[in-house]
């Protein structure tokens, strides 16, 4: 088990700690549900990174297939639900983009079931889809930012979007 295993099981305990504490807050922000989400998506990516790592063994050895498949399936549960987030904190509908990522989404859930998952192509799209999602809400972000016309809007949002991009 190498340090990066390491590191996603502490990024798990820490997404879901993070998830819990934001569920029960008595705050109502519209997009807290969709924050859970988001988090809970990381937490599952996370752990299904770790228990890959682990199946794989010392030696590097062959992953598990199911680990892998809830790996592939987490990855897109985390563009979903950025995609999702992203939307429901700027308030703009994220249509066009969520159908496309639905239908991927549909689409791997097929090849999960073959074995054309364990193929390094779906797990670089699945990748590849992840980023994408969360770089199309970015930029979504950062249009917001840019419309914003309240100085204190301007500010909070101009820390997020340098947040996002680093």
């Amino acid at each position: 088990m190498g340090i990066q295993a390491q590191s996603a099981i502490i990024a798990a305990s820490l997404l879901l700690a993070i998830a819990i504490n934001v569920a029960f807050q008595e705050r109502r922000v519209e997009h807290r549900w969709a924050f859970v989400r988001l988090t809970l998506a990381f937490f599952s990516y996370n752990l299904a990174f770790f228990f890959h790592a682990v199946s794989q063994g010392f030696d590097g050895g062959t992953p598990s297939p199911f680990w892998h498949r809830a790996l592939l399936a987490s990855g897109v549960a985390v563009a979903l639900a950025s995609l999702n987030f992203f939307g429901a904190f700027i308030g703009r509908a994220m249509g066009p983009a969520r159908r496309v990522l639905q239908v991927m989404a549909g689409g791997t859930a097929v090849i999960l079931l073959t074995d054309l998952a364990m193929s390094p192509f779906v797990a670089g799209l699945v990748a590849f889809t992840a980023v994408a999602a969360y770089a199309y809400g970015h930029w979504q972000l950062y249009w917001h930012w840019q419309a914003a016309e309240s100085p204190v809007e301007v500010r909070r949002l101009r820390y997020l979007v340098v947040g996002g991009a680093v």
